[in-house]
């Protein structure tokens, strides 16, 4: 039972008829009592020692109680941080997992474009290599045609070596981003 549950009134009256059934008084005694208005010494020290006894259990149980509220709010908020640092473990696994594609993905396509330029340095090198023919009427428009394709593969030649530099720079990037 709480102080604050507890009927004081109805606990003095109870004392008072304990005192009065263990102490007898004569009638004098009980009025000089009453008109001095004094408190009754065995009354009084059995009422301030319940009082100050359930005090002090009334505050051992609110600590109690106040210990158990923080180490629950304690445990639910460790097994939050618990499950936010899982996920988040989870979620790096699976990015790491992901650049790990995409650098493997970026790699082939660095061996695609190199092997693309290979083929165009190639293709240069014949049309380089292979002999003017001209034709009377047509001379100077074969000139012109093999220009415009040795122009066009090495634009080609210069579009795939930017495509591979952006590539390496973006798996660098991706790679730095592993570690």
């Amino acid at each position: 039972m709480l102080l604050v549950d507890c009927d004081i009134q109805e606990f003095v009256k109870d004392h008072i008829k304990l005192f009065l059934t263990k102490k007898p008084l004569t009638f004098a005694e009980l009025k000089a009592f009453l008109v001095s208005k004094a408190p009754i010494p065995f009354v009084h020290n059995q009422c301030v020692e319940f009082l100050t006894v359930k005090k002090s259990k009334d505050l051992d149980s609110l600590k109690c109680k106040l210990s158990e509220q923080a180490y629950k709010k304690q445990e639910n908020e460790d097994e939050t941080l618990r499950k936010r640092l899982n996920q988040e473990e989870q979620d790096d696994k699976a990015n790491s997992t992901a650049f790990k594609r995409q650098c493997k993905t970026i790699r082939t396509q660095i061996e695609t474009y190199q092997c693309e330029i290979e083929a165009l340095q190639m293709k240069l090198l014949q049309q380089v290599g292979t002999p003017l023919f001209y034709t009377h009427k047509t001379g100077s428009t074969d000139d012109t045609e093999q220009k415009q394709a040795m122009d066009l593969i090495h634009s080609s030649l210069i579009k795939y070596r930017t495509k591979i530099r952006q590539q390496e720079v973006l798996l660098k990037s991706k790679e730095n981003e592993l570690t």
